[in-house]
């Protein structure tokens, strides 16, 4: 069959891109066409310009960009080995850009797929209702693990309505998280299915490979990363590199002026694959981002995540490894058996449910 997935793939985030790559690759393996949705919406693409700027002050604005100018080379180059990994590893239609443009594409496909992440998220800043398929009146509508976020919003009335008569229109809704499944539920009475998110359908072994077997950083490392760089895992990652008496490594700057104040080795250039390599061959890692928690698990990694215990998706993959002791950003090193079990188990349900769609007729 012909299969389309749609999601965040055209940003420049780590954990959507790579998830976007395993969805498609799990599908593909199953012995399907399928095209990532190559939809760039502007919103998604004014998010990541460079530099990043978060002040709203004109003056601020200008004495950020200063800030920038070190690190603007490296984040270039970074941005384009994204698209790098997206030539080389995804198969796209070509770009759509605008919301309209994805209707004449409805009947180049039998399947199309919500493919994951927050992209039922409304307050996401590159929200579209493309996500929800509303654009879609011919092939069969599927979601696989989107997530409405960590706090879902209360809907004003018509976004309510609109989000009832999108759900209403699918032949078969999962979702990756207890909280979009119980607001899926109150909205359409229906309880969706939870599914693992798509980079944990492949093994460890695979994403190593993916990774490389040489280390990009030789010796001991604390992997810091937090897209949105929050003071409080800044100065944790700091303070913990400096207690411990080993580098920092970070891959990001979104909050340009924090970086003076630290001491951090900036890895800047890293692309999808990189990100990957960081956290394998790390002794650490420290930050505040799903996808982080995710690659620690599958790489039994030692980790912490700044705050989990206040962020209901980091919360739920502790419940589902049973890790239990995490309060206070208390260090988390995986039980790499017990992890690999439950996998094993939650990779047979995912796949069901992949299935069973896939045989619609």
């Amino acid at each position: 069959m012909r299969i389309g997935i749609i999601n965040f793939h055209g940003s420049y985030n780590y954990g959507s891109l790579l998830l976007t790559y395993a969805l498609q690759r799990k599908i593909k393996e199953k012995g399907h066409d399928v095209k990532i949705i190559n939809y760039l919406s502007l919103k998604q693409r004014n998010q990541y310009n460079l530099p990043i700027i978060v002040s709203r002050n004109p003056i601020k604005r200008f004495i950020e960009r200063l800030f920038w100018i070190p690190y603007i080379k490296n984040m270039k180059i970074k941005y384009k080995k994204f698209d790098s990994f997206r030539d080389s590893y995804l198969n796209m239609t070509k770009e759509y850009y605008d919301y309209d443009e994805l209707k004449s594409i409805d009947s180049s496909f039998d399947i199309l797929i919500s493919g994951s992440d927050q992209i039922w998220n409304l307050s996401c800043q590159d929200f579209s209702w493309a996500y929800y398929l509303t654009f879609c009146k011919k092939a069969k509508k599927v979601s696989y693990a989107p997530s409405m976020g960590p706090k879902i919003n209360r809907l004003n009335d018509e976004n309510k309505t609109r989000v009832i008569n999108a759900l209403n229109d699918y032949e078969y809704i999962s979702v990756r998280d207890s909280n979009t499944q119980s607001f899926v539920e109150s909205l359409i009475d229906i309880k969706p299915e939870i599914v693992l998110d798509p980079t944990m359908l492949l093994t460890k072994e695979e994403w190593s490979n993916l990774s490389g077997n040489t280390p990009l950083i030789q010796g001991k490392y604390i992997f810091y990363y937090d897209p949105f760089d929050h003071k409080e895992g800044f100065r944790m990652a700091q303070k913990y590199g400096k207690e411990k008496g080993i580098k920092v490594i970070t891959s990001n700057v979104y909050q340009a002026f924090y970086q003076p104040l630290s001491s951090f080795n900036h890895k800047l250039d890293s692309g999808p694959i990189d990100f990957l390599n960081l956290i394998r061959f790390a002794d650490i890692c420290i930050g505040r981002s799903y996808h982080l928690a995710v690659f620690c698990i599958l790489f039994h990694k030692k980790f912490i995540i700044v705050n989990g215990e206040f962020d209901e998706r980091i919360k739920e993959l502790y419940k589902m490894f049973q890790i239990n002791n995490y309060e206070n950003n208390k260090l988390i090193i995986p039980d790499s058996l017990m992890v690999d079990s439950i996998l094993t188990d939650e990779r047979i349900k995912s796949d069901n449910y992949m299935n069973k769609f896939l045989n619609i007729t």
